[in-house]
Formats: structure tokens, C-alpha cells, sequence
């Protein structure tokens, strides 16, 4: 590809700039595209790819609406993943230039690279946990530290009331920080898998404890609807947890400040021959799941965040079906609700097994 030959220090004129750059013999597909999201230019191989994607080569030609949403969402620089239904995936990624020209690398993503992608992915969320671990146990020491200097300054009784209602405020603060630390070392334990069956309602309330703080930033609030004699038990409760993490980071992101978050659990109207299945929604008051792009929300590596990996609500999906159970995006008068049906035990069923063993 040849360079436009101008100075630093001259005016840039992104038509003259154009003219001047040939992609024709670049060994790979890629195409120029202006800001506005204009095609521009497109070499021998990006065409076919374009075509056969149903997409108009005729330049200059707007990109297709979907791939030019998908890009606006995504930094520069990082690969967005182009969905065509009979047609394997297109990653294509932005560079910028300068005058408001971008050029557009591709690479068709063949079903041998999803695979791939998602166990790096996984690999990577496994780092993060860890790191996060390391995190949390500096930090629970550093909360001990603190809970020890103000119950020492208490015990003295020398504090006026000022001081102590500071002191108390200060105590009361690190009460909450460290139930979300241990939330955190909680929920990174890699051994949970085989955690024991734990209750509905107690697993909801980890969940929703974990995410407190993001809730609290956002001064969003949380209600919770679980009917008190709810006693049903989750027999994978790690898994559940993960799920309903997903969900609610979600529900966090899109919602409104100052707006309100709900969890709500009731018993299935799904036909099943498993037993009892309970439903646990989240709703959000955001600006809901656009009609064009419902149909794909639970793809792997479709995402509408400008910083998403487009796996979080596909591996849901999938870690819901592995428990015989299913998550889907229902209809809403506003925001998004989500629904995710899983089989559980009713605790007296599981007391008297437990007898019996």
C-alpha cells in the first residue's frame, strides 16, 4: 500500500489522501471508510467478502448498518465480530488516520476459532480471579488493621461525641468493605464447585451483596422479591451465582442513576418433568435490548459495550442449560428483563434424603 507523500506540517486533505493511497496489492482484505461511517475503498479481497455478505461494493457506499454500529460501540483498534447468518463470522477492526479516514482490517472467523477464543477468555477471567484474591486478602488485612485502631480509640472513653460518631461512622464503613471482601474471596474460591446446596433466598443475597458497591457508585438501589416461604434449594449454588453475577452487572450498566434494579424469584409456569423449577428475573430500567438485536443477545462474542466480549450472557445461556435449566430475555414495558429457570429441591425433600442417608 502506498503512503500519501505529505509533510507533517501541511494541511491534511483526506480526498487528495485517498486518491493518492492504493490498497489494490495489500495481501489481505481491507477496505478505507470515512468518518461517518462511509466506504471508501475496497481491495479485491474485502470485496468478495463484502459481497458475499449481501453488502453494496459500489463505493463510495454506506457500511452496512450492523457493522457500523458494532464499530462505533468498539475502541479503535479492537476487533468487532461481524454476524451474517449463513456465512461465517467477520472480525474487522478500525485503525484511524488522520482528516477522519479509518482503514478496516478483516479476518473471516471460522467455527475452529470460537473454541479458542472462549477457553482464552475463560483463561483470562481465571487470572483476573486470582489477582483479584490476591486483592482482597491485602485489603482484608488493611480493614483489620483499622478495625483495631478505632475499637482501641473507643475502648479509651476519652473520644467527645464528635470523635466518636466519626469513629463509629468509620467502623460502620469498614463492617461493609470487608463483607465485600470476603464476597469477593467467597466467590473466587475455585473449590465452590462443590459447594453444598444452599438456599435460594441465601444465594440471591450473596449476589446481591457482591454487587452492593457497584450499586452504591451508580446510586442505584436493589429490591428484592422472594416470598418467605420460598424454602427451596440450589444444588449447584456456585453456578447460579456466576449467572445471576452476570445478570446484575448487566442490570448495573444499563440502568439509570438514581434508578432501581429488581430481583424477583416464583415458581416456573414452564411444562418440566424434573421437578420443581424456580424463575428468577432481573429487571433493569434501562434503555432495553433494541428489536434488530434481540435474536442475538446470547451469541457468543456479540456484544452492544464498547469495552464487551460478547461472552458474558452466551456463557450464561450455556451454564443454564448444564443445569437442566435456561435463561432467556422476556418482554418488558421498560429496561430489560432477563428470566432464569432452574430446577431446585425443596428443603424439606432434601432434609428427609438426608435422614435416610
Amino acid at each position: 500500500m502506498s503512503a500519501p507523500n505529505l509533510s507533517p506540517d501541511s494541511e491534511f486533505d483526506p480526498h487528495r489522501a485517498l486518491a493518492m493511497l492504493d490498497i489494490s496489492d495489500v495481501h489481505g482484505p481491507m477496505a478505507l471508510c470515512s468518518e461517518d461511517g462511509t466506504l471508501l475503498a475496497l481491495n479485491e479481497l474485502s470485496r468478495e467478502l463484502f459481497a458475499t455478505r449481501g453488502a453494496d461494493v459500489d463505493v463510495p457506499t454506506k457500511l452496512p448498518v450492523d457493522l457500523l454500529r458494532a464499530l462505533e460501540f468498539a475502541p479503535v483498534g479492537e476487533a468487532v465480530d461481524w454476524h451474517v447468518p449463513d456465512c461465517d463470522d467477520l472480525g474487522v477492526t478500525r485503525y484511524a488516520m488522520r482528516g477522519g479516514l479509518f482503514v478496516l482490517l478483516m479476518k473471516e472467523l471460522g467455527a475452529r476459532d470460537r473454541p479458542l477464543a472462549i477457553r482464552l477468555h475463560r483463561q483470562r477471567l481465571q487470572t483476573t480471579g486470582r489477582m483479584v484474591a490476591s486483592v482482597a486478602h491485602d485489603l482484608r488485612t488493611a480493614i483489620a488493621s483499622v478495625f483495631l485502631e478505632t475499637d482501641a480509640l473507643l475502648a479509651t472513653g476519652r473520644a467527645d461525641r464528635s470523635t466518636t460518631s466519626s469513629l463509629l461512622r468509620i467502623r460502620n464503613g469498614c463492617e461493609r468493605l470487608r463483607a465485600t471482601v470476603d464476597g469477593l474471596l467467597d466467590f473466587a474460591k475455585a473449590d465452590h464447585v462443590g459447594r453444598p446446596p444452599t438456599l435460594l433466598s441465601v444465594v440471591i443475597e450473596r449476589v446481591a451483596d457482591l454487587v452492593g458497591p457497584m450499586l452504591r457508585e451508580r446510586d442505584l438501589r436493589m429490591h428484592v422479591s422472594v416470598p418467605d416461604d420460598f424454602s427451596f434449594i440450589i444444588k449447584r449454588p456456585l453456578v447460579v451465582e456466576q449467572i445471576m453475577m452476570n445478570l446484575l452487572v448487566n442490570a448495573v450498566e444499563a440502568s439509570h442513576g438514581g434508578g432501581e434494579i429488581v430481583v424477583e424469584a416464583r415458581p416456573s409456569q414452564l411444562p418440566t418433568k424434573r421437578g420443581p423449577v424456580v424463575d428468577i428475573a432481573v429487571q433493569d430500567d434501562g434503555p432495553g435490548i433494541a428489536p434488530e438485536v434481540r435474536q442475538r443477545i446470547f451469541e457468543a462474542f456479540f456484544t452492544t459495550k464498547r469495552d464487551g466480549t460478547g461472552l458474558g450472557l452466551a456463557a450464561s445461556l450455556a451454564a443454564a442449560r448444564e443445569l437442566d435449566g435456561d435463561l432467556r430475555l422476556v418482554a418488558s414495558d421498560a429496561g430489560a428483563r432477563f428470566v432464569l429457570s432452574v430446577p431446585v429441591v425443596p428443603q424439606q425433600t432434601l432434609r428427609s434424603r438426608t435422614r435416610a442417608g
